[in-house]
């Protein structure tokens, strides 16, 4: 289905679209922040996530989490949200954060080695962009990890001169060092991750599609003490109620367009978070779109109401040419 507006829907008065269709980063941003909608399943991450952060950063020891979920089911912007919940607990001190996606994982040619190479790789460049005052002896340590020699007491060092130079504070700004890994794989990441940087007081965070293949690196997170494991399903009904209330209570102008007590009837059906955002943009776009020129934006314009037949006739067609592409 292809949207049929812009991002600004000036029907409902608004400068752009309140459902954003990107993964969402509150270390960067407040309006992202403020985007994060708690819903069921992500109610006790708040509490759980600060708590387990407080005490490894307590113990001067590094945190991990891993990520589980199908596509679109909101692991990068959780990962996100997890690293801005680690720097926010260490005072607002800065982190030098790197997500790294080898996009080598769905081609049958991951390898763990090329993964951990890949991304220190990307640090040597962002040292360069962003004056991270790394020592002569540091990049050159890093310069000297391959995939051909890598392993993990390798990369331990080189992690411990790398942090070790970012809080010393060379660049004028004493930094942490927070890592993201998207689509891991290999039974034996968890183990890899961990061993290499288990002396470091890093956040390190993997996210893994949750796919019959990845049952055995799921399994060892789950196993490992240090590891902190969450599910990320799909939403629907009284969720995706909750998502367009936060949503529109965020941008919204008055009274909200949707019939808020229909939609957990017709969002019977779970789905990736992802799904449901793009589908809610996609919905005010093209009801926005069939108003073009009013003189009057909602709510004067009832006709701009995302009653129940709307939502209803909106999600049929959906999935009816979601099943066509399919196909």
């Amino acid at each position: 289905m292809t949207p049929m507006g812009g991002d600004d829907l000036l029907a409902y008065g608004l400068a752009r679209n309140p459902f954003l269709r990107r993964p969402l980063n509150p270390l960067d941003s407040d309006d992202d922040r403020d985007c994060i909608s708690k819903l069921d399943g992500w109610k006790d991450l708040d509490v759980a996530a600060k708590d387990l952060i407080a005490r490894k950063i307590s113990d001067e020891k590094p945190v991990f989490f891993a990520l589980v979920g199908a596509g679109k089911t909101g692991r990068t912007t959780i990962a996100n949200y997890l690293v801005h919940l680690w720097a926010d607990a260490r005072g607002g001190k800065e982190a030098v954060f790197l997500n790294f996606d080898d996009q080598k994982y769905n081609s049958g040619t991951y390898s763990i080695p090329d993964t951990m190479t890949g991304w220190i790789q990307q640090f040597v460049s962002l040292n360069i962009k962003k004056q991270l005052g790394l020592a002569e002896s540091t990049l050159k340590c890093l310069d000297g990890l391959s995939s051909s020699n890598w392993n993990s007491s390798r990369m331990s060092e080189a992690l411990l001169r790398l942090e070790g130079d970012l809080q010393e504070a060379k660049s004028g700004r004493r930094q942490f060092l927070a890592a993201v890994f998207e689509h891991g794989r290999g039974d034996e990441l968890v183990m890899k991750i961990t061993d290499s940087f288990k002396h470091t007081q890093a956040i390190v965070i993997a996210t893994i599609d949750d796919t019959r293949d990845s049952e055995k690196l799921v399994a060892s997170a789950r196993a490992g003490s240090d590891w902190q494991v969450l599910d990320l399903k799909p939403i629907h009904g009284a969720d995706v109620a909750t998502l367009i209330e936060d949503q529109w209570d965020r941008v919204g102008n008055g009274e909200n367009p949707f019939e808020l007590k229909a939609v957990p009837g017709v969002f019977d059906t779970p789905r990736p978070i992802g799904q449901v955002v793009r589908m809610l943009a996609w919905l005010m776009e093209d009801t926005n779109a069939h108003h073009p020129g009013v003189k009057d934006a909602w709510p004067l314009v009832r006709t701009l109401k995302i009653n129940e037949q709307v939502l209803r006739t909106f999600v049929t067609n959906y999935d009816r040419e979601l099943q066509s592409a399919r196909r």
